[in-house]
């Protein structure tokens, strides 16, 4: 599962203990807002198939990276 960071740090208990889920954050940069872009998530998506040897399977949307409630460009989710 890829998330946007920072995030909310119980996740990763949750997760994990709930499903087992590998948890790779899609790391966002202050310098630009910290808006989600196709490269920092095309990054993480190549982590997570190094990581696991298959694409992720989920992104999660949550907040605290998005405090201002930016809304994310539906051409970047797909």
């Amino acid at each position: 599962m890829l998330i946007p960071a920072p995030y909310y740090s119980a996740f990763d208990n949750d997760l994990r203990a709930f499903g087992e889920i590998v948890r790779v954050p899609v790391m966002l940069e202050p310098s630009n807002g910290w808006v989600l872009t196709a490269e920092a998530l095309d990054a993480a998506s190549k982590e997570a198939v190094a990581l696991t040897g298959r694409p992720p399977r989920a992104l999660l949307l949550t907040n605290p990276h998005n405090p201002l409630g930016r809304c994310v460009e539906w051409e970047l989710l797909l």
